[in-house]
């Protein structure tokens, strides 16, 4: 059977201590055989994934995204994002807080993928060498983009005043090419050979803000 090319995961967040303290009572539940959220007693909604609010991390990275980065290993497109309201657990989910010292089982999806796509690289060089094929050559380039009020900043551009540049219209143009796939013009675009790599690069940018 086909799959499909959209698919839509749902997570509950367990409640924050304020909510706590406020006595503020859970309305959801959820039947995990048929990936059904249930908000009060008769409104049921279905979803490829459901994950309550006793989900971890990793099991939310092998259901929603590994096969993703496989795929991307074989040279498939791929798009995670996070939607949801502030205070959803959007951040900690995709692993976007840079807090270099989370311990690993805190670790969200994008430190994740990233890790998994160079583990992946590697794997398939090594692979090649043994049997005695040229390696693979992989080149993986890293942007660093936020969409603030219908605008997009470039968070990899060290030319930019941070203050500033959320009130000034951007100069980056998002544009559809003939297959239909989306990208980015004017956008900083750094090359990336490692997850070490990759978290000096938006680290660094993100502490300089």
């Amino acid at each position: 059977m086909a799959q499909e090319c959209v698919r839509v995961a749902i997570r509950i967040r367990p409640q924050s201590a304020k909510e706590q303290i406020n006595m503020c009572q859970i309305c959801t539940s959820v039947n995990r055989s048929e990936n059904q959220v249930f908000l009060g007693k008769d409104k049921a909604f279905t979803y490829d994934f459901v994950f309550d609010t006793d989900s971890n991390q990793q099991a939310i990275y092998q259901s929603c995204s590994h096969s993703l980065i496989e795929g991307c290993l074989e040279g498939y497109n791929a798009t995670i994002f996070a939607y949801g309201q502030t205070g959803s657990g959007k951040t900690y989910t995709m692993g976007t807080g840079f807090d270099i010292e989370l311990p690993t089982e805190n670790v969200g999806i994008i430190p994740r993928a990233v890790g998994h796509l160079f583990d992946g690289i590697e794997a398939r060089r090594k692979a090649a060498i043994e049997q005695n094929r040229p390696p693979p050559d992989f080149k993986v380039n890293a942007q660093f983009i936020e969409l603030y009020n219908e605008e997009i900043l470039d968070l990899l551009d060290t030319t930019r005043d941070p203050s500033e540049a959320r009130g000034k219209k951007s100069h980056i143009k998002i544009h559809e090419d003939a297959g239909g796939g989306i990208y980015t013009v004017g956008v900083t675009t750094r090359v990336v050979s490692s997850l070490q790599d990759v978290n000096n690069t938006t680290f660094c940018n993100f502490c300089s803000d």
